[in-house]
């Protein structure tokens, strides 16, 4: 049985080709939303570029995509 993490967020037929989106990406889609709404909080005088900014905010999307992955993990 996959992971929660590889597990597909929305299943598809039996005779899908194609997987779709896993658990662990929608999480940090959902995350990123957030983040983006609220926007992102910069650490002391650092300038960053607008690159390094969105990269910034899609690692901490991960990350709590993680960090919900472990809790559904703890529950099951």
């Amino acid at each position: 049985m996959p992971t929660a993490a590889d597990r597909a967020a929305f299943p598809l037929p039996a005779n899908a080709t194609q997987q779709g989106v896993t658990v662990r990406d929608w999480f940090a889609a959902m995350a990123l939303q957030g983040l983006v709404a609220k926007g992102l909080e910069v650490m002391g005088d650092r300038v960053v570029s607008e690159k390094e900014r969105n990269l910034i905010m899609a690692r901490r999307a991960y990350a709590l995509a993680d960090a919900m992955l472990i809790a559904v993990e703890e529950t099951e």
